[in-house]
């Protein structure tokens, strides 16, 4: 995981020593740990600034967020045979499940645009997981 920082004057430590010393810098590609804390301190350009270092705790939450539903769109629903999905942002991967959990179908895609083939399945509803790098989501259709 990384920092989003808006201030590119900022270097971190792994402790509180060595920022107010300016020693043991990290490395921007430092993979970031959880629970850690690291140690930030705004240095200017001819390396002065605030020595006091302040402490920012990394906690990594793996839970996968959800996709934004304004974005996405999926049709015809209900469906014959073609399901058609789009989102803002490249589609990783669909999965179809029964409404009681069971996994029928899934395909790894990349694009922004995907067709999905459901005319193996038979008429009902179903659960489509929809996958990006960042999030997912499931959205409820109906075979015709």
């Amino acid at each position: 995981s990384d920092l989003a920082m808006n201030e590119p004057n900022v270097k971190w430590f792994l402790s509180a020593a060595d920022a107010a010393k300016l020693m043991n810098e990290l490395s921007p590609n430092t993979p970031l740990t959880d629970a850690t804390t690291y140690y930030g301190v705004l240095v200017t350009p001819n390396n002065c600034g605030s020595l006091v270092p302040t402490a920012v705790k990394v906690t990594i939450n793996l839970s996968n967020a959800e996709l934004d539903l304004t974005q996405l769109k999926y049709y015809p629903n209900p469906v014959d045979s073609e399901l058609n999905i789009s989102y803002i942002e490249e589609i990783k991967k669909v999965e179809v499940f029964t409404i009681t959990g069971q996994r029928v179908f899934g395909n790894d895609y990349q694009g922004n645009e995907v067709k999905v083939d459901l005319s193996r399945l038979s008429a009902g509803t179903y659960l489509v997981k929809i996958e990006t790098a960042k999030a997912s989501q499931f959205v409820k259709i109906v075979k015709k």
